[in-house]
């Protein structure tokens, strides 16, 4: 039992900023994607001792690729989700045929896959590292979709039924398998006692702790035929199936169930993807007669959802839902919560902007935030929603839900940032129709949509423009861009808004000639020189040229050449990054391999020279008509939506983000004031028996709470530390553990944000 007392002590903040995983000595950056992962298909557990949702690999449901890597979630508000950096050997390979578990006794999550690549791992929690297990014995046939619970008091797992997949069809099982954790891990086949379930695959199982049972529910048998019956195995003494004849209405028979315990209720709960937006959840009580019942939680649910990952959060009594495929709209990214108890209701922990591509972003640095505003999802469906992606790291993405008439929906419109009026400004664009329109929206505490109408004679309608805001000037300056009649017309003009004293247009004529008519370029404002800087174009043979316009008294164009530029291109996206004082252009449509996520900067300082940057890390996909705006404060540019190039118009588009990170401290940003962490958590003695005392050191003199959990997350105590000066503690739990059945159980610390465990093992 000794061997079960190790104790540890886990405290840990996630932070959202890219630098923090920035490496120092990369000039040419770091690329990493902000969270959510997006995908289904993927298996996922809930951490008691830090206070997490951990998932592991999966498949994009739009098909954009697939994975073994690891994420995890906070659960604590304001949380967001970080891609694990895990050691030891290599993860599980991809398969959607998995199912995971926590081990909580050597603290560590076990996955186990089935079909061709079948086996056994182990990743630490402590440490994140892999191992893949050997166990010893003969092993269950490889089978795709059975279940398996683990088994805490015999400390094993168990793996019932699943389909061999014959050529004929399905050809699914009923046996029973046990893996035993403790020491060398070894199959073995279990000879139960009594009636025996249909064979099946595709079913649901949980662990019934108070009766030590395994719980079986509905699935799909020979022939695709499906069941909906219930059976419990007890797996104390010889092991027997009993069927359960509840009362009251079981679900329907459906494809993709979970089903989890719940202690606080002692019933199994259902819930999964179904036919239709409203995700119900139904319950089957286990003490005296058992009996089915179902109920609709109140508020905005997820839609129908194939290969999401659900958790139990126990802390907050509530399921948490990520990813998986939908027929609607949502993002195979977002995270839900489904709050449980007499009035179940769902909520969203993490939503995300539907793809899209030809939006606009732009910087509201005042609030340190990333705004985006329109564009298509696909050939017919326009946006003009608007979300922000909290750059300080701490709420991720939100929508916003301004007051006042909204702009039409569109796509190929320009923005830029009024920094003045703390406002985006938006121009043009085309959806239903072609438009010339401006609308303001102000980013304060009360966001709102306002039209604005200028004086003057306003520009022709068209979409694929550029435009820059000109502080000094206190005006939006805008180029080119193309009408939306055949044969299509495509402009070379210069036009600025100005918003002193009163908005007005006014057609700037320069001093130079200008670019020849040109659309779908990329443009970005160079602070230093007062200058608007475009690069790219349709038609492709002007998408090499890179043209200044100066807006230092007379307006002038003039086109930089310099040698070895990147190869022509449009669609692209460009940034002014004033730390290196460089233009850095990403992505676009070119006639040359891999220039779809490459990423190229442009030196601004004598001499002005091009340089195709070789980042670290793993690159996005290629893209077009995607937005980025460059993050100052922490040094890195950031990337959201586009789609794939070459796929036409109508493609699916992306709904992810990525930052290009350089080293921050190179730009004087200070590094972040560390976490205070709690003292280690000591417990004596360990084991206990009758007495059991609990020592730690607070950080500041904030309430904290001290809990104590057995191995499945389920909560047995918690006691209330009242405010005090920062210091050791000490809290007695004597009468608490006298209580206590012989195992392992968890005490966990919280206060604010931070979380530490430790076990303790109890014996009589």
């Amino acid at each position: 039992m000794n061997g079960f007392a190790k104790a540890f002590a886990a405290a840990w903040i996630v932070a959202l900023a890219a630098w923090a995983h920035a490496d120092a000595g990369s000039v040419d950056g770091t690329w990493s994607d902000l969270a959510p992962p997006e995908r289904g298909g993927h298996v996922a557990i809930y951490d008691p001792l830090r206070d997490r949702m951990v998932i592991f690999g999966g498949v994009h449901p739009a098909g954009r690729g697939s994975g073994n890597d690891t994420w995890s979630l906070s659960l604590t508000p304001g949380s967001t989700w970080t891609r694990v950096i895990t050691q030891g050997a290599t993860p599980p390979p991809w398969s959607t045929n998995m199912t995971a578990l926590h081990d909580p006794i050597r603290d560590r999550m076990l996955v186990l896959l089935g079909g061709g690549h079948f086996g056994v791992w182990a990743l630490s929690l402590a440490t994140m590292t892999w191992e893949s297990l050997a166990p010893i014995g003969t092993s269950p046939i490889v089978s795709y979709r059975a279940s398996c619970v683990y088994d805490a008091a015999r400390d094993r797992v168990i793996v019932f039924g699943g389909d061999e997949s014959c050529l004929r069809g399905p050809c699914p099982h009923n046996d029973v398998w046990s893996l035993a954790l403790a020491g060398t891990p070894e199959w073995s086949e279990l000879t139960v006692d009594g009636p025996q379930p249909s064979a099946r695959y595709g079913h649901t199982a949980v662990y019934d702790p108070v009766r030590d049972r395994m719980i079986v529910f509905a699935g799909f048998g020979e022939y695709y035929e499906p069941v909906s019956d219930a059976w419990s195995l007890d797996l104390g003494g010889i092991p027997a199936w009993h069927p359960i004849v509840p009362s009251g209405v079981a679900p329907p028979v459906h494809d993709g169930y979970v089903a989890m315990y719940e202690a606080a209720g002692d019933r199994m709960l259902v819930t999964g993807a179904t036919n239709g937006p409203a995700n119900p959840l139904w319950s089957l009580s286990l003490g005296g007669s058992p009996a089915w019942a179902s109920q609709s939680p109140t508020g905005t649910a997820p839609r129908d959802r194939r290969g999401a990952s659900f958790v139990h959060d126990t802390m907050r009594g509530r399921l948490v839902l990520h990813g998986g495929s939908s027929s609607g709209p949502q993002s195979a990214g977002e995270t839900w919560a489904l709050q449980l108890g007499p009035s179940p209701s769902w909520s969203g922990v993490m939503s995300l902007p539907p793809g899209r591509h030809y939006l606009t972003t732009v910087l509201d640095d005042a609030t340190e935030r990333m705004v985006v505003f329109g564009g298509m999802q696909d050939l017919g469906t326009y946006l003009n929603d608007t979300w922000v992606l909290d750059l300080a790291g701490q709420t991720g993405w939100s929508a916003l839900s301004p007051s006042g008439p909204k702009p039409g929906a569109r796509w190929g419109h320009s923005a830029i940032l009024d920094r003045a009026r703390h406002r985006m400004v938006v121009f043009g664009g085309i959806g239903a129709s072609s438009f010339n329109d401006v609308w303001a929206l102000g980013l304060g505490s009360s966001p709102a949509w306002s039209p604005i109408v200028p004086t003057g004679t306003p520009p022709a309608k068209r979409n694929g423009h550029v435009a820059v805001y000109d502080p000094i000037g206190d005006r939006m300056v805008i180029f080119g861009g193309a009408g939306d009649t055949l044969p299509q017309t495509t402009y070379n003009d210069t036009w600025a808004l100005s918003f002193t004293p009163i908005p007005s247009w006014e057609r700037l004529e320069p001093g130079a000639p200008a670019p020849t008519p040109r659309f779908w370029m990329a443009a970005t404002y160079d602070t230093g020189r007062r200058r608007m800087l475009m690069f790219g174009a349709v038609p492709i043979g002007s998408g090499g040229e890179l043209w200044s316009l100066s807006l230092d008294g007379v307006p002038t164009w003039t086109q930089i050449v310099l040698p070895d530029p990147p190869p022509a291109r449009f669609l692209s996206s460009a940034v002014f990054d004033p730390a290196g004082d460089r233009l850095i252009v990403f992505g676009g449509l070119s006639d040359t391999h891999g220039e779809g996520n490459a990423a190229w900067a442009l030196s601004l300082g004598e001499p002005l020279a091009w340089t195709r940057l070789s980042p670290e890390g793993g690159l996005p996909a290629e893209r077009i008509g995607h937005g980025a705006v460059f993050d100052t404060p922490r040094n890195r540019m950031v990337v959201f939506g586009g789609s794939t190039p070459g796929m036409g118009i109508n493609t699916v588009p992306y709904d992810d983000a990525w930052v290009l990170a350089w080293d921050p401290q190179a730009v004087g940003v200070p590094p972040r004031e560390p976490t205070r962490a709690f003292g280690p958590i000591r417990t004596r003695p360990n084991p206990a028996s009758r007495s059991l005392r609990v020592s730690f050191s607070l950080p500041d003199d904030g309430p904290a709470t001290l809990e104590l959990l057995d191995v499945t997350g389920r909560r047995l105590l918690s006691r209330e530390v009242s405010a005090q000066p920062a210091g050791p503690v000490e809290v007695e739990l004597d009468r608490d553990v006298a209580g206590l059945a012989p195992g392992v159980y968890v005490v966990r610390l919280r206060q604010g944000g931070r979380v530490a465990a430790t076990k303790i093992c109890v014996v009589r």
